[in-house]
């Protein structure tokens, strides 16, 4: 907030300055008396323009919750949405395992659809249960986590010479992707490729 304090200063330089030359503008010719408020208000006009334009290139105005996090530790976040949560270590692995199980045998991410809460269900735990076994056993998000699996699966289809002849969006839709764009997106993300090159890398 140094810049609040470029402004009080700034403030007070101006009107002192302001002060000094309608006292003594007219008297030293600097200006004629009929103008010399036009100019006083022209001055300030554009100081409040000024003051303006500054204002909004302030991250601390208007990002609010990113200047707050950049003072929170990560640790105490984490602790404070999953103190709630009832798991210990032991029971966290045991989900995981569980999870992982899961993922592997009934393959939920293939559905488009697939949420944080319609995951937990089917393991009959808790949604923030879930949530904190991602992020602490796994290291990543429900998000990430399931379309890990997602590009796994469309590595496999490309790998397949029974899907030689299907689509790539084909394959994605096939594996749980809902769009295009976030398949070619999160497939890039993940293995440094294209599709298209991937596929193309794999069958030479």
């Amino acid at each position: 907030m140094n810049w609040l304090k470029w402004i009080v200063v700034s403030l007070l330089i101006l009107f002192a300055g302001l002060f000094l030359f309608i006292k003594y503008g007219v008297s030293y010719k600097l200006v004629d008396y009929p103008n010399l408020f036009a100019v006083v208000g022209a001055v300030l006009t554009g100081y409040v323009f000024f003051i303006g334009f500054c204002g909004l290139q302030q991250d601390a105005v208007f990002n609010n919750d990113i200047s707050l996090q950049e003072y929170l530790n990560e640790e105490d976040i984490k602790v404070a949405n999953y103190k709630n949560s009832g798991l210990n270590e032991e029971k966290a692995d045991q989900i995981f395992i569980r999870l992982k199980f899961h993922m592997d045998g009934a393959k939920p991410f293939l559905k488009e659809d697939l949420s944080l809460t319609m995951l937990a269900g089917e393991l009959g735990i808790t949604s923030n249960q879930l949530s904190q076994v991602i992020n602490q056993r796994a290291q990543s998000n429900f998000f990430n986590f399931i379309n890990g699996y997602r590009v796994e699966a469309v590595k496999d289809k490309f790998k397949d010479p029974a899907m030689a002849y299907y689509s790539i969006l084909g394959i994605a839709y096939d594996s749980g992707f809902r769009s295009k764009s976030s398949f070619n997106k999160i497939f890039k993300e993940t293995t440094g490729q294209t599709p298209l090159q991937y596929r193309k890398a794999i069958s030479s």
